[in-house]
């Protein structure tokens, strides 16, 4: 996933990437694996939220310059908010046009990070 912060974007636009859906019944524990890069003096912010039942639950939010190298992030999450549950990665272009977020090697896997 990658939102560019050039024209014709604007402040606080949104890219979202949803996961295919899980039974969110089991109680299981799983681990979302991903990288990031997230570079510029106006970056915005990259969210990680599980979806259940209607509801988005905040899991992980990241801000600011990480610099130009990719960064490496794990979230561990229980599944156990409703019958069909997803994960959103949400990045959101910041306050100008100098700072681009990209997603990248994604996985979710069974059982805590």
């Amino acid at each position: 996933m990658f939102i560019e912060a050039s024209s014709p974007r604007s402040r606080y636009d949104k890219a979202e990437l949803w996961s295919p859906s899980v039974d969110g019944t089991s109680g299981e524990e799983r681990c979302l694996k991903f990288w990031y890069h997230m570079y510029g003096t106006g970056i915005g912010k990259l969210t990680v939220l599980q979806y259940g039942n209607y509801v988005f639950q905040e899991l992980l939010a990241i801000k600011g310059n990480k610099g130009t190298n990719w960064q490496y992030q794990e979230v561990t999450y229980d599944t156990s908010g409703g019958a069909k549950e997803q994960i959103v990665l949400r990045a959101e272009r910041g306050w100008s046009n100098r700072g681009d977020i990209a997603v990248d090697d994604i996985s979710i896997l069974v059982g805590a990070c």
